[in-house]
């Protein structure tokens, strides 16, 4: 799942070296907050996922 999500941000940025752009470091922190919030919910939906099957 997360590696599906990963793609999918990829493939919408293109590589980095893509055209030689270079990344703001505005926009490094902005992927960096992003990619924590992808493994937060991918972390939260594992506990829910445990907790349905030890009391479902």
């Amino acid at each position: 799942m997360l590696f599906t999500m990963l793609t999918i941000i990829w493939r919408a940025e293109g590589p980095p070296a893509q055209g030689g752009k270079m990344v703001t470091k505005r926009m490094m922190t902005k992927h960096w907050k992003m990619f924590i919030v992808l493994l937060c919910i991918c972390g939260a939906l594992m506990l829910l996922r445990w907790a349905a099957m030890v009391w479902g």
